[in-house]
Parts: C-alpha cells; sequence; structure tokens
C-alpha cells in the first residue's frame, strides 16, 4: 500500500480502548491530531511532511497537517499491542 493509499483510507479505531469513533482535530494554523472519543487518547500533532501530503490535503479539503496525522494514527493503531 502507498503512503497515499494510507492516507486516503479510513481512521483506524483506537489502539488502546478499540473505539471506532475517533476524529481529526486541527491544532493549531499548520498541524492536526486525531483524537479518541472514547478514551480522549490523542495522536502526535503532525504538519505536512511532503507534496504528497499537501496534495492528499488539497484533494480531500483537509487541515493542513491532517493527511500526516491520519497516517501516523493508523501506522499506531494498526500495531499489535506487544509492538506498541
Amino acid at each position: 500500500m502507498s503512503q497515499n493509499e494510507r492516507v486516503m483510507s479510513e481512521l483506524l479505531p483506537c489502539p488502546f480502548c478499540g473505539e471506532s469513533d475517533v476524529f481529526v482535530e486541527r491544532i493549531q494554523l499548520s498541524s492536526c491530531s486525531v483524537i479518541c472519543n472514547g478514551c480522549a487518547a490523542r495522536g502526535p500533532e503532525c504538519e505536512p511532511y511532503d507534496d504528497e501530503d499537501l496534495d492528499a490535503e488539497d484533494a480531500n479539503d483537509w487541515s493542513p497537517g491532517e493527511a500526516a496525522a491520519r497516517r501516523e494514527w493508523n501506522r499506531r493503531a494498526a500495531l499489535k499491542p506487544e509492538d506498541a
């Protein structure tokens, strides 16, 4: 799966509580983070990493940093608990 495909995928459930009710919140002017509505876990605050992130944000009308925040959340959520 390419980086862009990972960004485009839906957000995975929370790696801590399993809740699927997660959302992206804009933290600052150029950064976002994913937050779990179940346990309030928060992904890293992310800014756009490269042109691919900027292209994904433009194509999806996302906030700055949302592509990177989604990718990092899904990377963490895809880990097995023993790998986290």
